[in-house]
């Protein structure tokens, strides 16, 4: 803990780790009588550690998608600046992967929306289960995802989010949609290869998601196999 026995006046938030994790505000003020003479100090502190977990769990709300936990797309453009400024000043690759849920509408119109919001949290799972911790995973948009892939060129990316693809088949293998089981197709882009900035980077993935979509669905599309 700080020493604070010379400081007249001050206002600080102090944080402990131990034995919880606990939040103070802490207010010191000089005393002075009449004639202007020093008489000591008022010191006031308050436990704020509840209003801190209230903030925290709010900034959390803001950033994450409701149903699946993961990040939001407001988040993205943030992360996604950081993580292209940070990959040009150390040189080296990210890989930016946008996955569609093949004829999702199928699935609610077949079994429902609670079956549906069943395939969209499995998915979630499965991408946090099979990304290393310095990924981000994003709900994109209604069966959209997004995961960005720091130092991870295309090649590898490719072999990576095949692995998701299959994965993801075998494991929905019981959600039947005529004599096809729920599938998703995918696009890479590589920075700096296929984009400088992140509008980029997401255009040409979409474009490659899109051709996957094209020809024949549940595939993995980008520049080396287009």
């Amino acid at each position: 803990m700080e020493d604070f026995s010379g400081v007249n006046d001050i206002r600080v938030e102090l944080s402990f780790d131990k034995p919880i994790r606990a939040f103070l505000d802490l207010k010191i003020s000089p005393l002075y009588d009449d004639r202007a003479n020093f008489l000591g100090r008022l010191i006031v502190w308050r436990d704020i550690t509840p209003l801190k977990n209230t903030q925290t769990e709010l900034q959390e709300q803001v950033i994450r998608d409701p149903l699946t936990g993961l990040y939001n797309r407001r988040y993205l453009n943030e992360i996604l600046t950081r993580e292209l400024a940070r990959a040009t000043r150390e040189n080296y690759p990210i890989s930016l992967a946008l996955i569609d849920i093949d004829d999702f509408k199928h699935v609610n119109d077949a079994y429902g929306h609670p079956a549906g919001d069943s395939v969209l949290q499995r998915f979630a799972k499965q991408l946090l289960n099979q990304t290393r911790v310095e990924d981000t995973v994003y709900r994109y948009g209604g069966e959209e995802f997004l995961v960005l892939l720091p130092n991870c060129a295309g090649a590898n990316a490719m072999k990576i989010v095949e692995k998701w693809r299959s994965s993801f088949q075998r494991t929905n293998i019981s959600y039947k949609i005529g004599i096809t089981g729920i599938t998703i197709s995918c696009g890479i882009a590589e920075f700096p290869t296929d984009g400088g900035t992140g509008e980029e980077l997401i255009a040409t993935a979409d474009q490659f998601l899109y051709h996957a979509k094209a020809t024949g669905k549940n595939r993995v599309v980008a520049r080396a196999n287009r």
